[in-house]
């Protein structure tokens, strides 16, 4: 009866330390999907693969809901008036870019949202179908219309794609993180733009924060069906 005892409580701990891998494994996985979900990319052809796949991959779409202007513009340059970064900022309690030594500047943002995301058109689809209920009052004026079971397909979904267009100035890279020296080194590059601009060699990059999986809300990412609330 005893050994029989042993063997139980032998078997209960090998368990317990295969739980405690499993568990451990499952945190790993979980940094890591965090720590993927920033992404740096040296061109703007590469951005919209990374994206594109994304979508594929996640069995999602994904529209533009706010773009800034010079966003993905080849031709934009910094000025002397432009805000030096050498990190961040956040996204969503994200750091955008950890110091590295290089200066850099935003050239513009873009977000995309999912296209189950937020009615964004809700006051212009108000004013149509008010314009529409006018016309149909008139005598002799019957305005066509498609029989919808559906109001809207947008379910409220939070997922969003953001993403920054950097310009990184290398020949001002320092390798100390101090603000005295950051200070130094951001008035020598704004001083260098004052002159010329065409002189200083700004590579650009593009930076994008990818959703997480628990992101997309009231439907499927990965093929699976879901219940959706009416």
């Amino acid at each position: 009866m005893e050994k029989k005892d042993m063997i139980v409580v032998e078997r209960d701990d090998t368990l317990k330390h295969s739980e405690q891998k499993d568990s451990h494994c499952e945190d790993k996985d979980k940094n890591n999907d965090v720590h993927q979900q920033l992404e740096i990319f040296e061109s703007f052809d590469s951005m919209l693969k990374a994206v594109t796949d994304f979508e594929e991959n996640t069995k999602s779409n994904f529209i533009c809901l706010k773009k800034t202007k010079n966003f993905g513009s080849k031709e934009f340059q910094a000025n002397p008036k432009s805000r030096i970064h050498w990190e961040g900022p956040s996204i969503q309690k994200d750091l955008l870019l950890k110091f590295s030594g290089i200066p850099y500047v935003i050239a513009g943002t873009k977000i995309l949202q999912c296209h189950l995301g937020k009615d964004t058109a809700i006051s212009k689809k108000r004013k149509y179908a008010e314009l529409r209920d006018g016309k149909q009052g008139e005598d002799h004026n019957f305005v066509k219309r498609r029989r919808m079971i559906q109001n809207t397909k947008k379910m409220g979904c939070t997922a969003k794609i953001h993403i920054s267009h950097i310009i990184k100035y290398p020949e001002f890279e320092i390798q100390i993180n101090t603000e005295r020296k950051k200070k130094m080194a951001s008035k020598r590059l704004k001083e260098a733009l004052k002159q010329s601009t065409e002189k200083i060699k700004g590579i650009h990059a593009y930076v994008a924060k990818f959703p997480m999986s628990f992101e997309h809300l009231r439907h499927a990412t990965t093929g699976e069906t879901v219940d959706v609330p009416i």
